[in-house]
């Protein structure tokens, strides 16, 4: 008993170890780094500093595609598991803030391919990557969960108070005539597997459904309205040809975009 009780102090002492001498901040973020620069990503944390209890802090966290703020976290915590530091893993437990809401998730960072899942609650996206990526700007509040799974990622999410401007790219309607967008998207390299984007307004539904690989677009744009969607925009005029039914069209969406 008593030789086990050394041993476990004794690894415990070199874990401590470790972290608090062997993985000084820059070698943290430099590592990181190193793994997601294959995808072109980085992570900017200026402030970064370890905690006791293998936690650490930063004021904020800012993930860049190239030049491109993909995402921005105030107000960062979290956490690494002691025994991932032996095996050389990287499993990370973090919180922080986003946008005036929440967001919380768990990552491996040396294998954050297949390791990870993120959640979002409430935060505010005008400043966010998510719109400029689909030709818009604007502003909403964003909840949804990004996990990975084999060989994709799967992105589950709702904007709700959306107010929009722009144009979708290869979508024949103004975005601005919706308020609700809820979508269930799987990504892999430059593929999306979209099952849904649904689309709520006044009067007015659309759901889109399909495969981007690449530019090349193979999409169904479903549209329905009912009596009480006042088309101030002529939209309807310029959708006939796809009419299927009173208040139902249905476009395909194909080719480069």
């Amino acid at each position: 008993m008593k030789k086990a009780l050394i041993a476990c102090a004794a690894a415990l002492a070199i874990i401590i170890g470790l972290w608090l001498i062997v993985l000084p901040e820059d070698l943290i973020l430099s590592r990181i780094n190193a793994t997601l620069k294959t995808d072109n990503l980085s992570l900017e944390i200026p402030g970064f500093q370890k905690g006791p209890f293998f936690t650490f802090h930063a004021p904020m966290l800012r993930l860049k595609k190239g030049d491109t703020v993909l995402l921005t976290i105030g107000s960062l915590t979290g956490s690494i598991n002691p025994l991932s530091l032996v095996l050389m893993r990287l499993p990370l437990s973090f919180s922080g803030n986003m946008g005036g809401g929440t967001m919380e998730g768990h990552i491996d960072l040396l294998h954050w391919h297949d390791r990870f899942a993120i959640a979002i609650d409430k935060a505010g996206i005008g400043q966010s990557a998510l719109l400029s990526t689909l030709g818009l700007s604007g502003n909403g509040v964003l909840s949804g969960s990004v996990i990975a799974l084999e060989k994709c990622f799967e992105l589950k999410f709702e904007i709700r108070e959306a107010h929009f401007t722009g144009a979708v790219y290869g979508l024949p309607i103004p975005p601005d005539l919706f308020h609700t967008v809820r979508g269930l998207i799987r990504a892999s390299g430059n593929d999306l597997g979209i099952d849904s984007l649904w689309m709520e307004g006044q009067g007015l539904n659309a759901r889109l459904k399909g495969t981007l690989k690449g530019r090349q677009a193979d999409l169904t744009l479903e549209i329905m309205k009912d009596s009480s969607f006042v088309d101030r925009s002529q939209l309807l005029q310029l959708l006939e040809r796809y009419k299927v039914s009173p208040g139902y069209y249905v476009v395909p969406v194909k080719g480069e975009i």
